[in-house]
């Protein structure tokens, strides 16, 4: 099972093992909460970066209207519950939720197609990133790391179970290091579903929490380190 604070302890005892000395640590996403724990239960940090983790909306009832949950989080629960296909990356392609931004006349027939050009790859490269003609290169940036991930760390947060458990308010008070945040943009759709790993609100709420906190606000998506490369970087010689 995934759960935050056993995954923090371990990624601890690795870094435990390789140095006692103070560290940098940076954390994408999800890794972000856990990397925010880390630092808050170990004071191991002399600085912490943390890449748009979705702190406050991804737990409890907010997380029914943000966008890893109608996405990467129901495919997992659904690819769990089914049996027929085996290959989590071609099912999350084909079920994933955003060809629902592709025009409705035709999004059956496209997502039919590129299915097909998926599967025929997937056959041939089953062990390499997935390429799929007249897809977006950037939506494919998805993909890279997918073979191995586990949709049961997906399903954790579809039922509720990686961090409904953790106090935030508490332990984000206990990092003591200087602490980074970078945020990407804030989208927030028309029907309410909210497009970003968090909201201008939930970034006031982190900075009345962690003591030494400045953020950078950055024109892009929820992958930083992709599609803002030199400023992800730049942020290390601060």
């Amino acid at each position: 099972m995934y759960k935050l604070d056993i995954i923090a302890d371990d990624v601890y005892s690795v870094i435990e093992s390789l140095t006692n000395e103070k560290i940098t640590l940076v954390g994408h996403s999800s890794g972000g909460l856990i990397a925010a724990y880390i630092a808050a239960k170990y004071h191991c940090c002399e600085k912490l970066i943390l890449e748009d983790p979705p702190f406050f909306a991804s737990f409890g009832e907010r997380r029914f209207k943000t966008y890893n949950y109608v996405d990467l989080s129901t495919v997992c629960h659904n690819y769990i519950a089914q049996k027929e296909e085996k290959d989590f990356v071609l099912y999350y392609f084909e079920n994933q939720y955003s060809w629902n931004f592709f025009p409705e006349k035709s999004r059956e027939k496209i997502r039919r197609k590129l299915t097909a050009n998926a599967k025929k790859y997937r056959d041939k490269y089953p062990e390499k990133p997935l390429k799929v003609i007249f897809y977006p290169k950037s939506a494919l940036e998805a993909f890279k790391g997918m073979n191995e991930y586990d949709p049961k760390f997906g399903e954790a947060f579809y039922t509720d179970s990686f961090h409904s458990h953790i106090d935030y308010d508490s332990f984000l008070k206990e990092i003591a290091c200087p602490t980074v945040f970078l945020k990407a943009v804030t989208n927030i759709g028309d029907n309410g579903l909210q497009m970003c790993a968090l909201s201008e609100d939930d970034v006031d709420r982190l900075s009345k929490l962690i003591p030494d906190f400045s953020v950078i606000h950055l024109k892009c998506g929820h992958g930083i380190h992709i599609e803002k490369k030199k400023e992800f970087l730049s942020v290390f010689n601060r």
